[in-house]
């Protein structure tokens, strides 16, 4: 799990959060970056052998149409604005990486330290606002045009871009990219020779494996070099295996063998497993499997990660015992093997035999449990679609709990991580769906197909279709359906509709005010209708553009008696306000009128505001 603030945490928590997205491509000193809504659509993958990434942009200003970035390298950043406070850049300070400044005069950006060092002692540096580029600051310090100020990004791993399409359909130009990351370049790199090792070779899975990453193993010396990172830490579980298992003789590299499958070959022999990641590095990983901290949560409870859809699925793993020997003419001969339990208790069934260079009836023992441990990770366990989750990695340790299957709980190891922005549609989406184990087209096939919409006025995340509805549709497809199989499905879904619970129950109902030029003024800045009744949960304030103050009052009325006046106000004395910010959150709302009536009007009333331009009010509501 790639580190988040404490803030993305939070509003990755609650329905209503505002996505941001990011892509930045690079060559040499050549840097072309796009944010939403230029992005107006990416699909980014991740899976235990491969990254790719397709994105739509609006070609409208033909700004892509003589631009030629394939072979360009592409940082994809899923991001949330958070509104988070940033400080105003100082002169003669020390920077570190990371920090994030605004200028003295803010211009809606900010900027990111790519490089430490201390701010020129008098002058302030020229803030350009073109995405991804420099602007050296100091001797040493380097600023990065990092985004709109107030959102908050998680870089993915680099990809490079292989194709590049443009579009002209009905007065809409685009233009579509194909990228692809680290894993698919090593499928594509290619032994130049064999290499054979000796009996007496010392090297181990560690040496080897670093060898064939960094390209200095003579076969693939002529491939790109990767420096490669073995994770520990506290969570983490040791491989004994990597550092310690020479395979000798058993391990050769063949002329024309991919140089992932390699890597491949020689993480069979142990528990570690390899991703690509965000810092540009190769990085192998011993996945945890056991415990009970988890990476990510999710379920339908507050204060979790909620989720859509999910599939729970169970699978017996064949074969579950593994046995390890030395090899038919080594001598003395070894033997060690290992089980999965829960299988092999309900289907014994042993594996053919596995004979490798040896040392050890431990070393057996050892390799045969790693070799247990990757079929059980990679055996089918379900699969989720939640809202976006902008830091999840392969082989986070996650936890799903379902309250509507008696809070049954899937934990396991995503091994694929499918994450989509899409502005091109009604209700636009922005979510994630994962898989526990490897992808199978049985698990994905099951799930509900969601959308995740960011609707409305702003922002709001919320399901489209209820499994019920979804039926519907299917009923209306099939009409043609007669007899007793029309009479039972229709039966079916009278049932269904009795006891399915609706996902969306809490929604985010936004509405945005001011054009982001002009000072917002006092008075009615808007009205809408709320088509269901709810219950009002939060109301939380944003304002992306500056700091300030702004005071709201909401009035409700029936469509009979519009429009609502001051006397129909809700809020009692506790009026929605930011105070010298840009943000505000209210889950008390003492003295409110919680309650809205399907049919019920909202009129949105500044009473006050000093130095906002823009902001965004926003309903959290729980429908009843």
């Amino acid at each position: 799990m790639r580190a988040l603030s404490a803030d993305v945490t939070a509003q990755q928590l609650w329905w209503g959060f505002y996505p941001a997205t990011k892509f930045v491509f690079t060559s040499g000193a050549t840097t072309h970056g796009y944010l939403l809504p230029t992005i107006r659509y990416c699909r980014e993958i991740e899976q235990f052998d491969s990254q790719t990434a397709h994105c739509i942009m609006d070609n409208s200003l033909n700004t892509f149409t003589s631009l030629a970035l394939q072979g360009y390298k592409g940082v994809l950043s899923w991001g949330i604005y958070t509104g988070v406070s940033r400080s105003s850049w100082v002169a003669n300070t020390a920077y570190s990486e990371g920090d994030v400044v605004i200028p003295t005069t803010p211009n809606r950006y900010q900027y990111r330290c790519t490089n430490a060092g201390t701010s020129h002692a008098t002058t302030e540096p020229t803030w350009t606002t073109a995405i991804g580029t420099t602007i050296a600051d100091g001797a040493t310090l380097i600023w990065t045009v990092d985004g709109i100020q107030g959102e908050e990004y998680s870089d993915c791993a680099p990809m490079w871009v292989e194709a590049q399409q443009l579009d002209s359909i009905r007065q809409k130009l685009t233009c579509h990219f194909s990228l692809a990351g680290m894993f698919n370049r090593m499928s594509k790199d290619y032994a130049s020779a064999d290499y054979i090792q000796t009996a007496e070779n010392a090297y181990t899975i560690k040496t080897l494996f670093t060898s064939v990453a960094d390209a200095t193993i003579a076969p693939f010396n002529h491939c790109a070099d990767w420096n490669v990172v073995y994770d520990s830490g506290e969570e983490l579980p040791v491989d004994d295996l990597i550092d310690v298992y020479k395979p000798a003789d058993d391990f050769q590299i063949k002329e024309g063998e991919s140089r992932y499958e390699v890597l491949r070959r020689l993480l069979n022999y142990v528990k570690s497993d390899m991703y690509p990641g965000n810092d540009g590095n190769l990085h192998v990983i011993n996945p945890k499997v056991s415990g009970t901290s988890y990476d990510s949560t999710y379920s339908l409870e507050d204060d979790t990660h909620k989720f859509l859809s999910e599939t729970y699925r169970t699978r017996l793993i064949i074969p579950n015992k593994v046995t390890v020997s030395s090899r038919t003419n080594d001598t003395p001969d070894y033997t060690g093997s290992y089980t999965s339990g829960t299988s092999y208790a309900l289907l014994p069934h042993d594996s053919p035999p596995y004979r490798y260079k040896v040392l050890s009836n431990e070393q057996c023992t050892s390799i045969a449990g790693a070799i247990i441990q990757k079929a059980e990770l990679d055996a089918e366990k379900g699969v989720a679609i939640a809202p976006m989750n902008i830091g999840s990695e392969l082989w986070d340790y996650v936890k799903v709990t379902d309250s509507k299957l008696s809070d049954v709980s899937r934990v396991g190891n995503l091994q694929y991580i499918d994450r989509t922005v899409d502005l091109r549609q009604e209700n636009p989406m922005y979510q994630i769906m994962f898989t526990f184990g490897k992808s199978g087209s049985s698990a994905l096939g099951t799930v509900i197909p969601i959308d995740i919409g960011i609707g409305g006025g702003g922002f709001s995340v919320y399901e489209r279709l209820t499994k019920l509805e979804f039926y519907q549709d299917l009923l209306t497809t099939f009409d043609t359906v007669q007899g007793e199989t029309n009479v039972e499905f229709k039966k079916s879904l009278d049932s269904l509709e009795k006891r399915t619970p609706i996902l969306n129950k809490t929604v985010g109902l936004p509405f945005i005010i001011g054009d982001g030029i002009l000072a917002i003024t006092a008075g009615v800045q808007g009205i809408y209708q709320i088509p269901f009744a709810c219950v009002i949960k939060a109301v939380r304030l944003a304002a992306p553009l500056e700091s300030g103050s702004i005071v709201i009052d909401i009035w409700k009325d029936t469509y009979a008696n519009l429009i609502p006046t001051d006397a129909d106000s809700i809020t009692a004395s506790a009026e929605p306000k930011i105070t010298t910010a840009q943000k505000s959150e209210d889950t008390t709302l003492t003295g409110w009128t919680k309650t809205i009536n399907a049919g019920d009007w909202l009129v949105f009333n500044v009473d006050s505001c000093t130095d906002i331009t823009q902001c965004t009010i926003e309903l959290e509501v729980t429908k009843i």
